[in-house]
């Protein structure tokens, strides 16, 4: 995968993300704010459908919500660290959440996380986030 590197303002990112949102408006935002920097962005609602897709096709990043229906946030990104002591692989996950508390950030690596967004961010925000992890 190319991807083009440069600043979050007026550059490119052609990388692949895995968007693990249950609600339907966040989904809609985020898609398009990933895909006005170039991303290709497909969305799972839960974190049963985040670990089969995640079994069917290949990501750059994974932008994670914490709770979410079936298997939540935590529970996946520990599943996914489990694979991949296995694989010799590892993908950046990154929190999405509504809670904003210090305690929660550290719950979230703790669980396997590499970094952190708290809801409602910016597209400015989100740009940054992913600019720094490529």
């Amino acid at each position: 995968m190319t991807k083009k590197i440069g600043n979050a303002k007026n550059e490119k990112l052609s990388v692949n993300i895995l968007l693990a949102e249950d609600d339907p408006l966040s989904q809609e935002i985020i898609t398009e704010m990933l895909e006005s920097i170039g991303c290709k962005v497909d969305i799972v609602t839960n974190g049963k459908e985040l670990l089969d897709s995640m079994n069917r096709a290949s990501y750059n990043l994974v932008l994670m919500n914490c709770k979410m229906p079936e298997i939540d946030g935590l529970q996946a990104t520990a599943e996914i660290r489990h694979r991949e002591k296995l694989t010799g692989k590892r993908i950046p996950i990154i929190a999405l959440t509504a809670n904003a508390m210090s305690d929660y950030k550290q719950k979230c690596m703790d669980a396997g996380m590499d970094d952190y967004l708290s809801k409602p961010f910016s597209q400015e925000q989100l740009s940054e986030k992913l600019f720094r992890w490529f």
